[in-house]
């Protein structure tokens, strides 16, 4: 079995908070204002995995973790969220058909609604795709030289794959080397995308910087496994790497790195946490162990144009973000509950 990624839990709420982090001198953050709180009549607050997802219609996706005491990495299916925070759809692996043993990783929606889906496997890493309704499409086994942490949907169908090269006995180092390509429909390797940061991400992996690399482990890449790609209403991906600043690569349809975004939260121990994109801006929510913030930048050019902070009502998960509102997933009376704010 290969190893597995480590990914993070949310076991309760952690909300946003004031912060006095600034962008430029005198830029203090605003405030996300709630407008409204929807409470699922059916769906139990339990402990979900990263990342929480959103559609273009505000739709939330999610993984839960049934058993609070499971590994963060048994998890099975993504669950689709309406508006009211009611179940709208579910996308179950046990359809594809993959055996007795194999587990969830991470999953990408496309403009239509229709999911692809990660799946790790004793023959290897498989994309499993869903129509929008969460009926079974297709699958198809990945190469053994990739070791994929995100995947993305462009227009086309075609698919951008983020992860590293595949550790080996021989050459556990191999596993610190970023590796990002782009697929078609039926598992076929079009081309590998070579990004500018990735020679200092793996340098530093294999050096054991604590950044990137637990202690004594270099067979890893936290740049990599700790970051996010996305689909753009642009047609382009979005490849975000886990550094302070933040780097998010815009990638064509073509493999074409057609320009690089530097967020800069103006703090080392600030994180990116998850990547939103919407009419044109990229938000980013950082986190480090005590204040996360959200920031809002021009996707062309990088400038930042909105600092956020919010308050406790809001919960922790923020699900989905746009122009007009943001969508936080929460917990009210031991049900799960959607927040909405503004953005002021």
């Amino acid at each position: 079995m290969r190893r597995k990624t480590t990914w993070v839990a949310i076991i309760g709420w952690l909300a946003f908070v004031g912060t006095g982090i600034a962008q430029d001198a005198g830029d203090v953050p605003h405030k996300l204002v709630k407008t409204s709180t929807v409470q699922s009549s059916s769906v139990a607050s339990e402990s979900l995995l990263l990342p929480i997802k959103c559609d273009q219609d505000g739709k939330v996706y999610l993984q839960f973790m049934g058993d609070p005491m499971a590994p963060a990495e048994d998890t099975k299916s993504v669950t689709r969220i309406s508006r009211k925070a009611e179940v709208d759809a579910q996308f179950a692996l046990k359809d594809a058909s993959l055996g007795d043993q194999y587990t969830g990783r991470d999953y990408a929606i496309d403009s239509d609604g229709q999911v692809a889906m990660l799946a790790e496997t004793p023959e290897g890493y498989t994309v499993v795709r869903f129509d929008k309704d969460g009926k079974f499409k297709s699958k198809f086994l990945l190469e053994d030289r990739l070791r994929p942490f995100q995947l993305a949907l462009f227009k086309s169908g075609q698919l951008l794959i983020a992860g590293t090269e595949t550790p080996s006995e021989g050459a556990p180092e191999r596993g610190a080397v970023p590796f990002t390509a782009i697929f078609d429909e039926s598992g076929k390797m079009l081309k590998e995308v070579s990004l500018e940061d990735d020679k200092q991400f793996t340098k530093g992996a294999l050096e054991g910087d604590s950044r990137y690399v637990p202690s004594g482990n270099h067979n890893t890449n936290r740049a990599v496994t700790l970051g996010e790609s996305v689909s753009g209403e642009d047609g382009n991906v979005y490849v975000m790497r886990w550094a302070s600043p933040a780097i998010v690569y815009v990638i064509s349809p073509g493999g074409a790195v057609l320009r690089k975004l530097t967020i800069d939260p103006h703090e080392e121990e600030m994180r990116p946490r998850s990547l939103f994109l919407s009419k044109g801006r990229v938000a980013i929510q950082f986190a480090d162990s005590k204040e996360p913030l959200l920031i809002v930048a021009n996707a062309e050019s990088g400038k930042v144009e909105g600092t956020y902070s919010a308050n406790l009502e809001l919960g922790g998960g923020l699900a989905c973000y746009s122009t007009e509102e943001v969508t936080f997933v929460g917990n009210k009376d031991g049900k799960l509950a959607l927040h909405f704010a503004q953005l002021q």
